[in-house]
């Protein structure tokens, strides 16, 4: 029993604190990234008359993005606690394509058939840079199914049955990942940048502002001296707000940073904590009336 103590202990202690660089530049790189997002979702670009095209937004969110995830996510974990060399060059180099991105992209994107070097060296940047941040963050397993992918586009020919397809030059392939509308640029980070940091911008509004603990407290009076109750009392919790937000994303921003603290003193796990908001949080998106859909 002590020895399992000491496990969940160990498992239980506090991360050791990013490297004295990634302290110093990390919360004006997260203000930054925070105020073009949200400039850029609230349409004042255009009412100001600003002559800028999504993807150059979304090319300086992912540079700012890039940065701070190689100055705060170590390769491994024996580099925690300090930048090694590597990192400094990857977080500089994330960075300076993403302003690289918001200067020159309209050209790139009107002429990258008629400079291939360009494009492909741009390509190259993107998708190796997104591929490791997508490593440090998510682990092994997505990055597995990226590369899986990226394998299947140079050999799809090779490929037998209904999956066969045409394979692509290296070159064609990663300039058309990194300069494409509908690449590494596309709808899903479009989606983060004027979508999701709305939601997770209003959910902190409303947390500060005491509102979120007014769907747990119900909760907490329904479920809360049942067995299991701080898990049931995020279930409950995310269904009341799901029902007039909509959006799973604005749920856990808003309930689940009080419901899973709540779920770990019950003696839950991180992990489970953690998926038992998600699904939670999920499953609250449909209750009526919103019902997962915008009202008009």
């Amino acid at each position: 029993m002590e020895t399992v103590n000491n496990t969940e202990n160990a498992t239980n202690k506090a991360p050791a604190p990013p490297s004295p660089v990634a302290q110093a530049l990390t919360p004006s790189l997260g203000v930054t990234l925070a105020v073009i997002g949200l400039f850029w979702a609230s349409g004042f670009a255009v009412d100001l008359g600003i002559e800028i095209i999504a993807e150059q937004v979304m090319g300086a969110v992912l540079g700012i993005a890039f940065a701070i995830i190689f100055l705060t996510v170590p390769a491994h974990p024996k580099f925690t606690g300090r930048l090694p060399w590597f990192d400094a060059i990857a977080s500089t180099l994330g960075f300076s394509v993403g302003a690289y991105l918001v200067y020159r992209y309209p050209f790139l994107l009107e002429n990258f058939a008629y400079i291939p070097i360009e494009s492909t060296i741009v390509g190259v940047i993107l998708v190796g840079l997104t591929t490791e941040a997508l490593r440090r963050t998510a682990g092994w397993g997505l990055c597995m199914v990226l590369l899986s992918f990226c394998i299947y586009a140079f050999f799809a020919d090779l490929i037998p049955g209904q999956l066969k397809g045409r394979a692509m030059a290296p070159g064609t392939f990663f300039a058309f990942l990194g300069i494409d509308t509908t690449g590494i640029l596309g709808i899903p980070l479009t989606i983060i940048t004027t979508v999701v940091i709305i939601f997770i911008f209003l959910g902190q509004v409303l947390l500060r502002s005491g509102g979120s603990e007014f769907f747990t407290d119900i909760a907490a009076a329904i479920m809360g001296r049942s067995r299991g109750g701080s898990a049931k009392i995020a279930v409950v919790a995310s269904g009341l707000f799901g029902s007039i937000s909509g959006s799973a994303v604005s749920n856990v921003a808003s309930t689940g940073v009080i419901t899973i603290p709540l779920m770990r003193q019950g003696g839950y796990t991180r992990a489970a904590a953690g998926a038992i908001e998600a699904v939670a949080s999920t499953g609250g998106q449909i209750m009526p009336p919103i019902m997962a859909r915008r009202p008009f």
